[in-house]
C-alpha cells in the first residue's frame, strides 16, 4: 500500500493528493507510474482545484447612502450653504442620475468626486411635494465613500423654491432619463442660508 511520504497516511489507488495533509506528487514525470517522492501510484483522474475567478462573482455596489456612480457630466450650476447646522460649503454640480435607480421619481446631482457632495431631489408620489437631501461635502468615509452625512433641507424656509424634474424621451438601460432644475434662496431657522442654481439634462 502506498503511503504519503510527508505524513504516512494511506493513499488510495486513485488519490493524487493525500487526504490527511494534502501532499501531492510534486516530482511526477510523464510516463512514471509511481511518485518518486512518496511512492504512491500516479493517477490523472483527480486534479487540483483551480483558483476562483473573482471577476465572475464580484457585485458592484451602487450608491447605498452616497449619491455616487451616476451618469456623465450632464449637470451645471452650484449649491451653496453658509452657517447654520450644515456649515459653509459649495457643491459644484457636475454629474446627475435618475431617481429611478433607487425607486423614486426625481434626480441625483453630485460634484465631480466622492468627497464633493451631492443632492437628492425627490417628489412624493402621493402629494407631489418635493424634498431635497444634501450630502455634505467631505463627509463620506473612506475607503468606499458610501457612508455619508445627509441632511434634509427644509424647503418651507426657502423664499425662492423652484424645483422641476421631468422625463425626457430617451431611455438608458430600460429607464427614462430625466432633466430639470433646482433654484433656491433660503434663510433657515438655524441661522444658515442656502442658495442654489442648478440645471441638469439627460440624466440616466
Amino acid at each position: 500500500m502506498a503511503r504519503c511520504k510527508k505524513c504516512r497516511n494511506s493513499l488510495g489507488l486513485d488519490d493524487q493528493f493525500c487526504s490527511m495533509c494534502g501532499a501531492e506528487a510534486t516530482h511526477q514525470c510523464e510516463g512514471d507510474k509511481f511518485c518518486k517522492e512518496c511512492g504512491k501510484p500516479i493517477s490523472e483522474k483527480k486534479k487540483r482545484p483551480g483558483k476562483v475567478n473573482l471577476a465572475g462573482v464580484l457585485v458592484l455596489s451602487t450608491a447605498v447612502v452616497s449619491f455616487l456612480l451616476l451618469s456623465g457630466p450632464d449637470a451645471e450650476g452650484s449649491f451653496s450653504s453658509t452657517g447654520g447646522t450644515m456649515g459653509d460649503f459649495t457643491i459644484v454640480a457636475d454629474r446627475c442620475g435618475s431617481g429611478e435607480r433607487q425607486g423614486f421619481f426625481g434626480a441625483f446631482v453630485t460634484g465631480d468626486g466622492p468627497t464633493k457632495g451631492g443632492l437628492k431631489i425627490i417628489q412624493d408620489p402621493m402629494t407631489d411635494v418635493w424634498s431635497v437631501l444634501v450630502e455634505i461635502p467631505g463627509s463620506c468615509k473612506a475607503p468606499d465613500y458610501e457612508v455619508c452625512t445627509v441632511v434634509p433641507l427644509p424647503l418651507d424656509q426657502c423664499a425662492t423654491r423652484d424645483v422641476s424634474v421631468a422625463r425626457t424621451g430617451n431611455r438608458f438601460n430600460s429607464m427614462y432619463t430625466v432633466e430639470g432644475r433646482l433654484n433656491l434662496s433660503c434663510s433657515l431657522d438655524d441661522g444658515g442660508t442656502v442658495n442654489a442654481s442648478i440645471s441638469f439634462d439627460d440624466c440616466a
